[in-house]
This record gives C-alpha cells, sequence and structure tokens, in this order.
C-alpha cells in the first residue's frame, strides 16, 4: 500500500510526510453529493490519508477543505480497511501543511 501511495520529489526522493492526529476536515465529491466529515490521518504537500467513508472508490475526484482557504482539488488513489488516499491535483504550499500539522 505504501508504494502506491509514494510521492517522489524532483531529486528522485520520498516526499516528506507527516503524520497527523485524527484532524477533521470536509469532504466532498467533485459530482456534487453531500459534504462528508472525514479525518486527515496523514498529509504531504502532495497527498493525504483520510479515515472515513461516503467515497465511492478509486479514482473518484474530491474536494477537501483545509483550514480557511479555497477546497483542495484531488483524486482518490487506494482505498482499503476505511482508509482513503488521495493524491493533490496541484501540490498545497508547505505553509499550509505546516499549519495543518501544528493544529493536530
Amino acid at each position: 500500500m505504501a508504494a502506491r501511495y509514494a510521492e517522489m520529489t524532483n531529486a528522485g526522493r520520498r516526499a516528506p510526510r507527516k503524520a497527523i492526529t485524527r484532524l477533521s476536515v470536509e469532504l466532498a465529491c467533485a459530482g456534487g453529493g453531500p459534504q462528508l466529515a472525514a479525518a486527515l490521518v496523514e498529509l504531504s504537500t502532495f497527498g493525504c490519508r483520510l479515515g472515513g467513508d461516503g467515497v465511492d472508490g478509486v479514482g473518484d475526484h474530491v474536494r477537501l477543505g483545509l483550514e480557511d482557504g479555497p477546497p483542495v482539488a484531488a483524486t482518490v488513489i487506494w482505498r482499503q480497511s476505511g482508509l482513503i488516499g488521495c493524491r493533490f491535483d496541484k501540490p498545497i504550499a508547505t505553509t499550509l501543511m505546516k499549519a495543518l500539522i501544528g493544529r493536530a
């Protein structure tokens, strides 16, 4: 599972990830539907791991409500045992990542 989630930086190294202790985020499927509560479990500038149900499956396009900024567009790249892995369409700013980790 971890190998499927690994992101590589320009230098060929794995992107830094930070574990988060169940920070709540809002999750909405891009095609519409109700917003869902999810727990942010792990975060990098390239993607995240979420705990929660309601997303149909791999390939779904979602929007994540992180902090007070605009929603972050992402794609579900894996799903297993109540967890989903998302890859952000565009990497998030390091400052946003650090702010979220500071809130956990």
